[in-house]
């Protein structure tokens, strides 16, 4: 990856890094001009392009960074070197990545003034019909970053992601969470194409190249094998992703607890609580149910077709034995599933014991952005056993 910085004099000079070795660094989005307006790799290798129009985002980036404490920063213009065709696959394939672990997005708005009034009635009209918005690249610019800030062509701050947000709303027409930062898998593919349709690119095929990380998929461009081409493979692409076997991921685990009773032939029931993105994908393959996010509210899809959303929260019931033992393996000879109930709850045989279903439950808030707390209730022997992995340590 290569980064820019500010020499002595305040000129920008380039730096490579390898990808695990990249410093921290701010990151620009930026409606582009004319091929020949904007400063290139070329240009910049060769110190020249100061006369340029786009030289002045080059200074201003450099040195808001430099207020930010940070020393390089990244702008697309400049920063690929287009004329090696690996180098090109390579970014646009890490776009959507980069702006994500940039410590801070800068979007400059070159079509939108802040004169002698800072008022927002004085800029807003503008704001909204800024050329930034209709433009195929800023969609994943708008959604990757976890923090942005909007600059006037002054260099004037307008306000960051959060402060705009509903203006951001309004004029992109992507939900609320989503720019917000909510993981962009909770989101249906159709739903995703739509925020995506009214945006334009120079080269046609860009319409494809530049959701690939919003899809969390990877495609070689081909310039020149036209849009409809280069929509199909990435369609493709994203159905492999979604027909592929998933492993269960607990994804983020925040605290785990177990309740045990004084009787010693009682269930024990073990707490977890639950976020990460891989959260639904979970619960559908233990319950069934699909969960899907709308308006910030998570809504659950029932195997009959039903659809309920959680007011104040709700309980969904339910795991198959293939769930349970890849939640929780046991290298054994017996099945971890043998002592998952006992029979002061429910009917229970020797061995091979049918799991019930009745035996796991979740707990869903209706906040999108709520943890989740399941709830499995354990025979002794096994509570036991997963206590002692648990808890050895304290």
């Amino acid at each position: 990856m290569h980064l820019l910085s500010l020499d002595s004099n305040g000129k920008p000079y380039l730096t490579a890094f390898p990808e695990l070795e990249v410093p921290a660094y701010v990151i620009l989005s930026h409606r582009w001009a004319t091929s020949n307006e904007e400063v290139t790799f070329k240009d910049i290798m060769e110190n020249s392009g100061s006369e340029k129009a786009g030289y002045h985002k080059i200074d201003f980036c450099g040195q808001q960074a430099k207020v930010d404490g940070l020393s390089y920063f990244w702008i697309d213009s400049c920063c690929i070197d287009k004329s090696s065709a690996t180098e090109l696959s390579k970014a646009i394939n890490s776009m959507f990545r980069w702006y994500r672990n940039a410590k801070k997005c800068y979007v400059y708005l070159t079509d939108v003034s802040m004169t002698a009034s800072a008022e927002r009635k004085s800029w807003e009209p503008a704001f909204r019909k800024s050329q930034w918005f209709t433009r195929g690249w800023t969609l994943q610019e708008l959604l990757a970053p976890r923090a942005i800030e909007f600059f006037s062509r002054e260099g004037k701050i307008l306000g960051d992601k959060k402060t705009l947000g509903g203006l951001l709303r309004t004029v992109t027409e992507i939900p609320f969470h989503a720019l917000q930062g909510v993981p962009l898998s909770q989101f249906p593919v159709e739903e995703k194409f739509r925020w995506a349709a009214k945006r334009q690119t120079t080269e046609v095929e860009d319409k494809a190249y530049s959701l690939l990380g919003i899809f969390d998929v990877a495609i070689v461009p081909i310039y020149g094998e036209g849009e409809r081409n280069a929509i199909f493979r990435l369609k493709k692409a994203i159905e492999d992703k979604e027909s592929m076997p998933k492993e269960l991921d607990p994804g983020k685990t925040n605290c785990v607890r177990m309740t045990v009773p004084a009787d010693p032939t009682g269930d024990c029931i073990l707490h977890v609580t639950m976020g990460g993105p891989t959260l639904p994908d979970i619960i559908y393959k233990m319950t069934g149910v699909k969960l899907r996010v709308v308006e910030g509210k998570w809504q659950a899809l029932f195997p009959n077709g039903s659809s309920l959303t959680p007011f104040p929260s709700v309980r969904i019931n339910g795991m198959n034995d293939v769930g349970i033992a890849k939640m929780f393996p046991i290298e054994s000879s017996h099945s971890i599933i043998e002592g998952l109930s006992t029979s002061n709850l429910y009917a229970k045989e020797k061995a091979g014991e049918a799991l019930l279903r009745s035996c796991v439950s979740f707990l869903v808030q209706a906040d999108s952005e709520c943890d989740v707390i399941m709830e499995l209730t354990l025979g002794r022997a096994v509570a036991d056993r997963i206590a002692l992995q648990l808890y050895a340590d304290g």
